[in-house]
């Protein structure tokens, strides 16, 4: 009896070591794969939804399997340098360390991913959840280079690998998925605005339904508690259903959450679909171009009050502009096609979407309005909006390909409003930077976060690298630098330029009243410009932080910089003065709630209750 026992523990052992987690032969329903590129300034989030993760776990019915790289970035327990699969438990991670730091944005190391988590843990349904930055249609830089001082190119990607300054581009996700051979119940992109016609159209022949954001998402990105929990709670739902699952918990997490209050989008398309949407709106466009002299005037009006995102400057609702179209009284044959564009569109291809607008929705607060959302946006940039050589790289994205007239369409668009004045653009090209150091030095690391207030919001590098009108360096913390800068578009929306320096102190808490820091600020009015307007130093430290119980006249001190570890700048602060009240109450009470969670995650940390 005891030889049997011991042949049938030895059994298991081997089985555990050749097939973490299950059975040979033993097939769950569903087995999602999470795929999280986080060697960037999203390393903190990453832990975070892995916490979220963990609280549903995996069950016989649905494996939850990912990968991570963290890099060393954080106080992580897998910063080692290393990547990192997870077989995802109640309350732990089974840890498959690679042995080395991947390149996230290879296609090879996806597509192995991919591969893996097909082997071991085979299910009747899969679900792939593409984990990062995103920039929808423009989605990377083939063989991208970074910049020098550890510093990423100023093009981020569907995902990004700051340690190995890479991104991945939407042909090169399209060839990671045709390596991998499986086809998807449901790809979905917990990144921002990929919610697009041009990447739907790129990844359909790999996944029957998509999810996505047409919007920018907060850094917390998916509920992965609530999602896991109602795929774990009913494991029977098929691909559609799971779909329409994403999409109400995401809703629902950021209508009801009593942590920030921000405006965010998501939708799911049936892919089926797709490829006659774009033999639509490719002849929609053929029928504009042959009566574009008449229109156009019309077009330019359609697409000033279009809904957009301008995160991603000419991305637009695709469902609103047709919308715009028809009300405009486009006549004849356009008229029609639009009508039928437009009733496919909602019947056939978005089985799911919505919106939820932040209470405050104010560009000061840094959450657009979203009602116009429908769904799925595609390209349509005003001549402004474009950076050089953006059309000769959007000609090469597979759907604009297979539909030549809507570039035509495109390009004939955005040449005419190119010369068309526009009151609300002005010059760019400008740097704003701060650069630290600690004073006197030890063992406390300084962090100085810089904030940039733009006519269409509140943005930071450690919220992402992107904005409207600028581009940010990489976060210190992922860096390593005591540096951060903002580079300004060519062209950008004319308006109010501030920006407001943090302190904030990397270590524990009960130690932050020992530091001091040496801060500078810098402008540069032109790239490459030999003029540079220095401030400082300046000596910032925690001795009199923000209070917890902000109310609308400490907003106000705040906004006159009367806290020592905020910094607006003596040369600029009369600026955000010529601001109304409300705006300033608005853009502080942001910056605390951004402030807040942030505090809220180092605390966590330096205590110890995040492993």
């Amino acid at each position: 009896m005891k030889k049997h026992a011991l042949l049938i523990v030895s059994l298991l052992l081997i089985t555990h070591l050749v097939l973490p987690g299950r059975c040979p032969g033993a097939q769950a329903r569903w087995t999602v794969m999470v795929y999280m590129a986080g060697e960037n300034n999203l390393a903190q989030s990453l832990e975070a939804d892995l916490e979220e993760m963990k609280s549903a776990g995996s069950t016989d019915d649905v494996n939850v399997v990912v990968q991570a790289d963290v890099g060393f970035s954080g106080q992580f327990s897998f910063a080692d340098g290393y990547t990192h699969r997870f077989m995802v438990r109640q309350g732990w991670l089974e840890d498959y360390p690679l042995g080395y730091n991947a390149d996230m944005a290879s296609p090879n190391e996806l597509a192995a991913f991919i591969s893996w988590a097909v082997s071991a843990f085979p299910a009747e349904h899969y679900m792939l959840v593409l984990w990062d930055h995103g920039l929808g249609w423009i989605g990377g830089q083939e063989n991208g280079t970074g910049a020098e001082n550890g510093m990423s190119a100023p093009v981020r990607g569907i995902l990004e690998d700051a340690g190995s300054h890479s991104f991945m581009s939407l042909s090169e996700l399209n060839q990671a998925l045709a390596a991998a051979g499986t086809r998807f119940d449901v790809i979905e992109f917990d990144a921002c605005l990929m919610g697009m016609w041009e990447v739907a159209h790129a990844v359909k022949d790999w996944s029957s339904f998509l999810t996505f954001s047409q919007a920018t998402e907060p850094a917390s990105g998916d509920p992965y508690g609530l999602i896991l929990s109602d795929i774990i709670s009913h494991p029977w739902m098929d691909g559609r259903a799971v779909a329409e699952k994403i999409v109400d918990d995401y809703l629902g997490f950021y209508q009801n959450s009593g942590v920030m209050d921000l405006s965010v989008t998501k939708s799911a398309v049936d892919t089926a679909s797709l490829q006659e949407l774009t033999e639509r709106i490719n002849r929609l466009a053929g029928l504009m171009n042959g009566s574009f002299e008449d229109m156009k005037d019309k077009l330019v009006d359609i697409r000033q009050a279009v809904q957009a995102f301008p995160e991603l400057p000419g991305s637009i609702d695709l469902g609103d502009f047709l919308a715009r179209l028809i009300e405009a009284g486009a006549g004849g044959e356009i008229l029609a096609e639009a009508s039928a564009l437009e009733e496919f569109l909602y019947d056939s291809v978005v089985i799911k979407h919505g919106f939820h607008n932040a209470e405050y929705v104010s560009v000061l607060a840094g959450s657009s309005d979203l009602s116009g959302s429908h769904g799925l946006s595609i390209f349509m940039p005003l001549g402004r909006e474009l950076v050089q050589g953006e059309l000769d790289q959007y000609a090469q994205v597979q759907a604009v390909q297979e539909a030549p007239d809507w570039l035509e369409f495109v390009q004939k668009f955005s040449g005419e409003t190119g010369l068309i004045p526009d009151e609300e653009a002005a010059e760019g090209g400008f740097l704003l930077g701060v650069y630290w150091s600690s004073i006197p030095p030890g063992s406390f690391v300084a962090d100085l976060d810089l904030y940039v207030i733009e006519p269409s919001g509140v943005y930071s590098p450690w919220t992402g690298h992107s904005t409207p009108n600028g581009y940010f360096s990489l976060d210190s913390v992922v860096s390593g630098l005591g540096l951060e800068y903002y580079a300004a578009r060519p062209v950008v929306r004319k308006g109010i330029y501030i920006p407001v320096i943090n302190y904030r102190l990397s270590g524990t808490f009960n130690s932050w009243w020992h530091d001091q820091v040496m801060a500078y600020f810098y402008y540069v009015p032109q790239y490459g410009s030999q003029e540079v307007y220095q401030e400082g130093p300046r000596f910032m430290s925690l001795l009199n932080p923000a209070p917890d119980d902000w109310d609308d006249q400490v907003l106000e001190r705040l906004s006159r910089n009367y806290y020592s570890d905020w910094w607006i700048p003596a040369s600029i602060q009369k600026a955000l003065s010529r601001a109304s009240i409300e705006a300033r109450r608005c853009f502080w009470e942001r910056i605390k709630s951004i402030k807040g969670r942030q505090s809220a995650g180092q605390a966590f940390k330096s205590y110890g209750m995040i492993p």
